[in-house]
């Protein structure tokens, strides 16, 4: 009887009560390992099993991403290409409406285009190569005289000076 009055009163005192608990802690560890032991490798494989379906779900929607991110990546590709073919498309439109009036305003100052100088040139040399069968003699082509003519650099342009009135 003896025995009985001192586990009652262990129990309701603090240290009866930690006794108490870690005797349940010490049982349920004991629990486990006799269940790992008994029920180890149906535990293993069905923790496997868990993480292949895991494993599969991740991989499917990774891969859902990655294939919406590559349709995403399509369509800006696209459409930096429409916009890239519409810029040049413009940028062509400029160029042409620039030459256009550049060749207008040259030909307005009288500046011969490349077109009829070409033909002037064709020109001379047929008419060098008719002087040669007339005269007999070796006429040296105009390019080659105006090239020699002219000096190879450029003179700097004299400032307008107004006279005085």
């Amino acid at each position: 009887m003896a025995g009985k009055k001192i586990t009652e009163k262990e129990g309701s005192s603090w240290a009866g009560k930690i006794e108490k608990y870690s005797r349940k802690i010490w049982l349920a560890g004991l629990g486990v390992y006799s269940k790992i032991d008994t029920d180890g490798s149906k535990l293993f494989e069905s923790l496997v099993k868990d993480g292949e379906k895991a494993e599969k779900l991740t991989k499917t929607a990774v891969g859902k991403q990655v294939d919406a991110t590559k349709d995403s990546v399509e369509s800006a590709k696209s459409r930096i290409g429409g916009v890239k073919d519409r810029a040049l498309g413009k940028w062509d439109e400029l160029e042409g409406a620039f030459d256009k009036r550049l060749n207008s305003a040259i030909s307005r100052l009288g500046v011969p285009s490349r077109n009829e100088v070409k033909a002037l040139h064709s020109k001379v040399d047929t008419l060098t190569k008719q002087i040669e069968k007339l005269t007999g003699a070796k006429v040296a082509p105009v390019a080659a005289k105006t090239a020699a003519a002219k000096p190879a650099t450029k003179t700097a342009a004299k400032p307008l000076v107004k006279a005085a009135a």
